[in-house]
Order: C-alpha cells, then structure tokens, then sequence
C-alpha cells in the first residue's frame, strides 16, 4: 500500500506538473498576443495622427496655392481694369483738347483776338491804378476796379 501511495503521489505531481507547464505556456502566448496587440493598437495610432497630420498639410499647401493663383488672377484683372480705364482717359483727354474753329482766333472770326487783347491791357491799366500785384486772372482786382 505503501508504494500504492507513493506511485499516486508521483502520478499526481507529474500530471499537475504537465497541466501547469501547459496553463505558463497558454498565460505567456497570451501576454505576447496581449503585448502585440498592443503594439499594434499604439503603432495604428499613430500611423493615424501622422496619416493626419500629413493630410493636414497637403491642405494647408493645396490652399496656399489656390490663394497664390487667386491673388495673381485678381492682380491681373486688376491690371487690365486700369489700363482700359486709362485708355479711356486717355481718349477723353485726347477728345477734350480739341477747340472748336471760333476760340482758334483764326478763321471767320477775328476780332475775338483783338478783343482779349483790349481785355488784358485793361486789366494791366487798373492793376497799376491799385497798387496790386496778383495775377491777371485774381479775383480781388476784378472787384475792386
């Protein structure tokens, strides 16, 4: 009875040995399946925050040049607008320089010069009786004489 017993003892101790060995084994396979998720779980993270940071850049870029292309097309615009505006100046100023036939002082009429001669001796008189010296065209001799 005697070697019975310890034949079960050792049966027992082996066999509680081996269902140990196994259950380590099972517990390290789950902590690397655990320590690999994880990894992975960490590593997919930030992939993320780079994929987004990335993303956010290409915007940030895309929308420089959209703004680059913007400003240069509305400069243009711009540009064009004043030179049309300016030749229409131009031919304004170009159209408003020209005097009728009548205030040329030739032509027809001829006494219109002798006339504005007449005028500005007059002026030149009266501005002498004053005592003043301002221009031909002022105000001030005109009414005062």
């Amino acid at each position: 009875m005697k070697l019975r017993n310890q034949s079960a003892i050792v049966i027992q101790t082996t066999v509680q040995h081996i269902i140990l060995q196994r259950q380590f084994i099972d517990l390290l396979s789950w902590n690397r399946r655990i320590s690999n998720q994880s990894a992975s779980a960490i590593q997919s993270i930030l992939r993320g925050k780079l994929t987004s940071r990335m993303y956010m850049q290409q915007i940030q870029q895309r929308q420089s040049a959209i703004n680059n292309i913007q400003r240069v097309f509305r400069g243009n615009l711009g540009q064009e607008e004043y030179h049309r505006l300016r030749q229409l100046w131009l031919e304004k100023q170009k159209k408003s320089k020209r005097v009728s036939m009548h205030m040329r002082r030739y032509g027809n009429n001829i006494s219109v010069g002798k006339m504005n001669k007449k005028f500005v001796m007059m002026r030149r008189r009266s501005k002498k009786q004053c005592g003043r010296h301002e221009s031909v065209t002022g105000n001030k001799d005109w009414q005062s004489s």
